[in-house]
């Protein structure tokens, strides 16, 4: 692939055209859970999950995101704050847990935050692709779903966002 200096990459405001799959969970036991959350009866847990398609244009897309927010009308709450670098198409055709949280407040949710601080790309034949993307909004992307989740109080609320780079990262021909 050749890339002219003068075009750039933007990942478009909309983001890695994202399908939330939301989906609740009791917390029943299984002998490979590992240790059980803690729950309160005000307080539930989130589990944040990543998958992504094939990608015809790129080998590699490596993303780092620091922080991860869930936001209802009144609150925010950080399900994730840390430095985690995954790459996109290693979830090609696969899910894998990215983190998880307890005593997340009982409550409806109607906004994720995603804080993305660097997206690199390598091309099919192993060669990072210049000019860096841009990201928008200061890195901060935000995920709106058509309807406010609910975390309910002693459950693990499962979020899966089905991230596709292809379609989510352009090249922009007017730079």
């Amino acid at each position: 692939m050749n890339i002219k200096q003068n075009k750039s990459f933007l990942l478009i405001p909309v983001f890695l055209f994202i399908t939330l799959s939301l989906i609740s969970c009791g917390s029943g036991s299984g002998s490979d859970a590992g240790p059980s959350p803690v729950y309160t009866s005000e307080a539930g847990s989130v589990a944040i999950l990543f998958t992504d398609l094939p990608s015809d244009t790129f080998s590699k897309v490596n993303i780092t995101i620091t922080a991860i927010e869930l936001f209802s009308d009144d609150t925010k709450i950080t399900v994730f704050s840390g430095n985690k670098t995954i790459n996109l198409l290693d979830l090609k055709n696969e899910t894998t847990l990215f983190s998880v949280e307890d005593n997340i407040p009982v409550t409806f949710y109607n906004k994720i935050r995603l804080t993305v601080t660097n997206i690199d790309l390598i091309d099919y034949y192993g060669n990072p692709v210049s000019p860096p993307v841009k990201l928008p909004g200061n890195g901060k992307i935000d995920l709106n779903p058509k309807k406010p989740f609910y975390v309910n109080p002693g459950e693990m609320l499962t979020i899966q966002l089905d991230l596709d780079a292809e379609k989510s990262i352009k090249l922009d021909k007017n730079k």
